[in-house]
């Protein structure tokens, strides 16, 4: 009976230093020091030479008067949906179930 005790107690010393092995070197929470503001850059402004184009010449409004065209690869079926491409592609309605079993070829079976 001694000799489980024993065993007991350094398996209960074992697991108190091995907590406190843990807790000693689990990280710990700091605090971030507090930041300095600086301040920021200001906008930057056009050069001197190059000048800011007025807004006529910035936007073509030409282009909304145009009619719109289509996108002449919308109506591709990339994907073959509507049947394209190989013969009976996504019909599997010609398929039918094996009518032997396994066991019943010729030549006997187990």
């Amino acid at each position: 009976m001694n000799r489980k005790r024993l065993i007991l107690a350094a398996l209960v010393g074992l697991l108190i230093l091995s907590l406190i092995y843990a807790f000693w070197t689990a990280p710990r929470q700091e605090k971030a020091p507090p930041r300095v503001e600086s301040q920021r850059p200001a906008a930057k402004k056009p050069a001197a030479g190059k000048k800011a184009l007025p807004a006529a010449e910035r936007l073509h409004l030409g282009l909304l008067s145009q009619a719109p065209q289509p996108f002449p690869g919308a109506s591709r079926d990339i994907f073959r949906f509507n049947g394209g491409g190989r013969s009976g592609a996504g019909s599997y309605t010609h398929l039918t179930l094996p009518t032997k079993r396994i066991g019943d070829s010729v030549g006997g079976g187990v």
